[in-house]
């Protein structure tokens, strides 16, 4: 509560305001009206912000005021917010600058806001118009007429009204290719308020890894694929010659009367046949690569298979004293359907490992 006098307003002043005063009266005394504000102590000791509105009503013969009105508003509050306020928008301003990839917030109406410095870096060419107040369409046709869009060249007209209605979904997300090679991925979404927040990444090095990528598929198959043709080639020219070994063998069985001799030969054509087989496992391989395989789906006797394999590895079980038993049930004569050959193939490393690692005693594949 301020009384009439001065010395006792002035008094009530904090300490740095009380010279300010002075030259603010010196101000009102010429202008005739003022406005300002000061922090004041109150008798408590508190402090407190006003806003000081002043006016000349009346003036001597010389000029000077001889009556003066005027209001004080407690503005603390106030005060306080708008102080809460700017710190929020530092600490956000601070925090869009820290930012490692491209920010830009444009007004409901495509001016620009602000944006931040990677932003600015990413932009090189029109960098120098971006300042607040610039619409995203000034930008977009700067950007045009300094070459900024590779990709709109040829079409500049269609392109830019391509990107306006894109801007204006104010939901978007794709990637540009823009000048010197460079690769950004733009994404924009709206606020409620009508503001767009765009964010700018550079995806240059990930597009150069993705072709890199995507070059060292494209080797590795064309190395597959050769390697395909020479494993098929070269099966070929195995399997020739092998063919005719056990073309002979089946016409010899014909001509051969000894049982001893007739079970040797039988072994010859079941170790050529296993060759055979092991040739077209190693062309699975390569049609796997490929995803090529087809299994055969052909009647056939799992025990008599079980046998043809057993009969292959009984010269090697028996050169170690091993007895090799094929346990094959009744019910296993009957025909099956299936891919014989590589059932075959997988009875065939049972057995030779299981005469492989096995010392002494017996051997025994059962067949249900």
């Amino acid at each position: 509560r301020f009384t009439g006098d001065y010395g006792a307003f002035t008094g009530a002043l904090a300490p740095e305001y009380r010279a300010v005063v002075d030259v603010e009266f010196e101000n009102l005394a010429r202008d005739g009206a003022n406005t300002h504000e000061m922090r004041i102590l109150r008798p408590d000791g508190a402090a407190r912000w006003v806003r000081t509105f002043s006016r000349v009503l009346a003036r001597d013969d010389a000029g000077r005021p001889t009556r003066i009105v005027g209001t004080n508003q407690d503005i603390t509050d106030l005060r306080a917010a708008g102080l809460r306020a700017e710190a929020a928008e530092a600490r956000l301003t601070q925090a869009v600058r820290a930012l490692p990839f491209g920010f830009v917030l444009h007004d409901a109406e495509d001016r620009l806001v602000m944006c931040n410095q990677p932003y600015l870096d990413m932009t090189p060419l029109t960098a120098a118009i971006l300042r607040p107040g610039v619409t995203v369409e000034t930008v977009m046709r700067h950007g045009l007429a300094a070459g900024e869009y590779p990709e709109a060249e040829g079409r500049e007209a269609a392109w830019l009204a391509e990107r306006l209605a894109l801007h204006a979904t104010g939901d978007n997300d794709f990637e540009q290719r823009r000048e010197g090679g460079r690769w950004l991925r733009s994404i924009t979404r709206r606020a409620p308020n009508g503001d767009t927040v765009g964010l700018r990444i550079d995806i240059t090095e990930a597009k150069q890894l993705t072709r890199s990528l995507e070059e060292s598929r494209r080797a590795a198959e064309a190395a597959s694929e050769a390697k395909s043709r020479f494993l098929a080639t070269m099966s070929h020219e195995i399997r020739t010659p092998l063919n005719g070994v056990l073309g002979m063998a089946e016409l010899l069985s014909r001509k051969l009367s000894d049982p001893e001799h007739l079970a040797m030969l039988a072994v010859i054509r079941d170790s050529g046949r296993l060759l055979v087989s092991v040739i077209n496992d190693v062309l699975d391989f390569s049609r796997l690569d490929a995803g090529k395989v087809t299994l055969e789906h052909a009647a056939f006797s799992p025990a008599d298979l079980a046998r043809q394999v057993g009969a292959v590895h009984a010269v090697a079980a028996a050169e170690k004293g091993l007895a090799l038993t094929i346990d094959a049930a009744p019910a296993a004569g009957a025909a099956r359907l299936g891919d014989a050959m590589r059932i075959a193939q997988v009875l065939h490393n049972l057995l030779g490992n299981a005469v492989k690692f096995t010392e002494a005693g017996a051997i025994t594949l059962s067949v249900a």
